[in-house]
């Protein structure tokens, strides 16, 4: 059956007149004018920036290099060199013409120029609770069910009609800026020799127009669906069709896979070369042009979980396993370490949903996949041996998989390399859903902050809770399904040992990483509140705290702060390595005794709102990072020579992010995002910190000899204790002092007194 567009419409417009009225009756919106638009990303003072950009490097550069650092910046700031002034005017001037000065130089820098593969280095995976399928029915009306969620969310992009986002701390009220979330569907990130490309297929003022489709991967084959047919929409119960007729094409001829995906996994550098010999080809032109268009991606993985027999038609549902955290991470990050999945993806797809159970035809397969909405891979489990007969698990078989597993595979295809190809990591959007009831999202990370994901997902639970209570039903269709298309490539000797070497890379890459998923739950955000104290800056002097224990020395640290309050904001950085950080975590390792308990806890807190006036910098537009990034750029660009503080030991030292970490807040029940370390020897570390607990995902490289998630965590456990035991201490010191005062004392049982009156006439109204 199919969802015509005025039926759609009035709900819409209902839609968009009640967010209207809950702004305009909001009086912290009331005090902005939408209509004025967003001003623009101001150029910080020149010499506040060099201020911040030597406070950050005194607690982690050596003396005689700290002293040559500042000798140059002395140079770059005095007058009559005039080489700071210089570029400062020229970036004030380049500001006036721009409708964000830093973005398009922080797109390049942060992502497009960097040669490392996507999976594990760029892509975050986004872990989402597993589920429990019945049956291949169960499984298929499950993945129906999303898309149709996900091209709900879309109309909502297309008319230009979700709700503003406002800022909820410092400018309270002020509207943010929207553009991330409307690149959701409609970017893909293409490579390219030099520097990839952001490539984004404008939206049609039609909101369901002709050529909508979504790729779905399975086997690790790519199919395309269609997902508007005579302008109108298809709902989940035609969906559900053509996802059965999908699998029954793949299951029927299930050696019919290229592997095409597992390319998406290359450096990105090698990728373009193989490309490049790929759209030669006519079909295969065709065939990428599909996948680079299409809305998203959705990734049906076989399951890795269990022992195939060669009967069996599908999993064995009712038996599945509870993953662990990084396994269900890993298999969304790069396809699992079974491999299994490894083709079972297109990685340069912004949104990539993965669910686990002749010259010509080149150039058509491509089309097909670059035009596509988004992916679908249906991942085959990861967790047991597999059988080469066997047409796909048995559902009753599945196990509840941890973390670590599900984490894996999420982000990488999983260690079985099983689904490995089954991705396709260059789209925006690819969802994972396992056949074991592994659920998830690999997103390239170019287009959009994780806030505009999150929202997404939110907006998904929320329509598939309200779905799930409709009987699903079959009506004759008002139009005729066709066939999915299958996308067909030509590979020469060239294209085909780059599958095989591809798949090497990849291997090695998941034998690298090294992810741990700490569930800490001593307390949450709760606790910091309780003492006055801001969560997020709790958490990072934590993680600071922790990196001095195991190396008695801080680094250079990474945590995103939003600049959304400007037009086109991304975001800047909060150096959470200040010296006030270094002063307080020597006072915790102090052995002489001559530091109080009172003082290390006044230095915690003196590094907290250290970090926290940078955040609110950050926020109100004077960050560091950006600044000094496009300081260095308009040099460049402007074929000017490089000035002599951009090519310092101690402006690499600053970026060489050994901790880069990243709070990621969500209410979704047994969800995380995780993602690689961006440095060799360094530490990845998103963090999700809920009322009574915190969900920590640590990540490194077995390759450094200095790293170790595990130990970082263990480490990490031991802090959050210590700094509780440290703020109770002092907590009841501070007590016992003040009781002994007789007007405290008696202000204390008065309270009491007060509390236990109210308590009793509480329960006299009850009964």
């Amino acid at each position: 059956m199919v969802e015509n567009l005025s039926s759609q419409l009035p709900t819409l417009d209902k839609y968009i007149g009640r967010i209207k009225r809950q702004q305009t009756e909001d009086k912290d919106c009331l005090k902005w004018d939408i209509e004025k638009g967003l001003p623009h990303l101001p150029v910080p003072n020149l010499d506040a920036t060099l201020t911040k950009y030597l406070r950050c490097l005194e607690p982690i550069q050596l003396g005689d290099e700290f002293d040559r650092t500042k000798i140059l910046v002395d140079q770059f700031r005095s007058p009559n060199a005039n080489i700071g002034q210089r570029l400062q005017d020229m970036l004030i001037e380049h500001a006036t013409k721009s409708e964000n000065y830093v973005v398009d130089w922080w797109l390049e820098d942060m992502y497009l120029a960097n040669p490392l593969p996507l999976p594990i280095n760029s892509n975050p995976a986004f872990v989402l609770p597993q589920q429990n399928f019945q049956d291949t029915e169960d499984y298929l009306k499950f993945i129906a069910k999303l898309i149709s969620g996900i091209l709900d969310y879309k109309v909502l992009i297309d008319a230009r009609a979700l709700p503003i986002d406002r800022a909820t701390s410092r400018e309270k009220g002020q509207p943010l800026c929207m553009e991330q979330y409307y690149r959701l569907f409609s970017c893909y990130r293409m490579p390219d020799i030099n520097i990839d490309r952001l490539i984004q297929i404008r939206n049609s003022k039609v909101i369901y127009h002709q050529g909508e489709h979504v790729i779905v991967a399975y086997r690790n084959q790519f199919f395309v669906l269609n997902v508007v047919i005579n302008f109108t929409r298809l709902d989940e119960d035609d969906i559900y069709i053509l996802l059965r007729r999908i699998v029954e094409i793949a299951d029927h001829d299930p050696w019919a896979a290229d592997e095409v995906g597992i390319y998406t996994s290359l450096s990105r550098r090698a990728w373009a070369n193989v490309r490049a010999e790929l759209v030669k080809d006519a079909l295969n032109r065709d065939s990428l042009d599909l996948i680079e268009r299409c809305i998203f991606i959705v990734c049906l993985d076989q399951s890795e979980t269990n022992d195939l027999d060669e009967n069996d038609d599908f999993v064995n549902f009712n038996n599945a396993v509870k993953r662990d955290f990084v396994s269900l991470g890993e298999q969304i990050l790069h396809g699992g370490k079974t491999m299994f999945n490894a083709s079972n993806r297109w990685y340069d797809k912004t949104m990539q949903f993965i669910i686990g159970t002749d010259d010509a035809l080149n150039r058509d397969s491509l089309d097909l996949i670059e035009r596509c909405i988004f992916i679908v891979c249906l991942d085959q489990s990861e967790a047991n041996d597999l059988d080469e007969n066997d047409d796909f698990v048995n559902f009753n078989n599945a196990v509840k998989r941890d973390f670590v597993s599900l984490g894996e595979q999420i982000l990488h295809g999983g260690k079985t390399m099983f689904n490995a190809s089954n991705r396709w990591y260059d789209k925006t959007m690819q969802f994972i859903i396992g056949t074991d009831g592994l659920f998830g999202l690999n997103y390239e990370h170019s287009p959009a902050e994780a806030i505009a994901v999150i929202q997404l997902i939110e907006h998904l639970f929320k329509y598939m809770e309200e779905k799930s209570q409709e009987r699903f039903h079959r009506s004759k269709s008002l139009c005729e399904l066709p066939v999915p298309h299958r996308l067909k490539w030509n590979l020469n000797n060239f294209l085909r040992h780059n599958i095989s070497l591809s798949k090497e890379r990849l291997k090695n890459a998941i034998d690298d990483f090294d992810l741990y998923i700490l569930q800490f739950t001593g307390y949450g955000k709760d606790f910091p509140k309780q003492h006055n104290m801001s969560p997020d800056a709790f958490i990072q002097m934590c993680l600071q705290f922790t990196y001095f224990k195991m190396y008695n020395k801080l680094v250079s640290t990474y945590e995103s702060a939003s600049t959304r309050r400007f037009h086109f904001g991304r975001v800047d950085n909060i150096r959470a390595n200040t010296p006030e950080a270094l002063e307080w975590a020597r006072a915790m390792v102090d052995e002489s005794g001559n530091i109080s308990a009172a003082e290390k806890l006044r230095l915690f807190r003196q590094a907290m709102q250290a970090q926290t006036d940078l955040m609110v910098q950050n926020i109100l537009g004077n960050g560091m990072d950006c600044h000094m990034l496009a300081l260095k750029q308009i040099a460049r660009d402007n074929n000017l020579p490089m000035p002599d503080l951009f090519l310092d030991p101690g402006y690499a030292l600053s970026n060489h992010f050994n901790l880069s970490t990243s709070q990621v807040t969500t209410n979704i029940n047994d969800s995380f995002i995780c993602y690689g370390a961006v440095v060799p020897d360094g530490y990845g570390c998103s963090y999700n910190v809920r009322s009574d607990s915190i969900l920590f995902c640590i990540s490194s490289f077995h390759s450094c000899s200095t790293t170790n998630s595990q130990e970082f965590a263990e480490s990490l456990t031991d802090t959050l204790y210590e700094i509780r035991d440290l703020c109770t201490l002092v907590q009841r010191q501070q007590q016992t002092i003040a009781l002994r005062r007789p007007s405290y004392a008696a202000k204390l049982a008065a309270q009491k007194f007060i509390s236990s009156t109210s308590i009793e006439s509480n329960e006299h109204n009850v009964t």
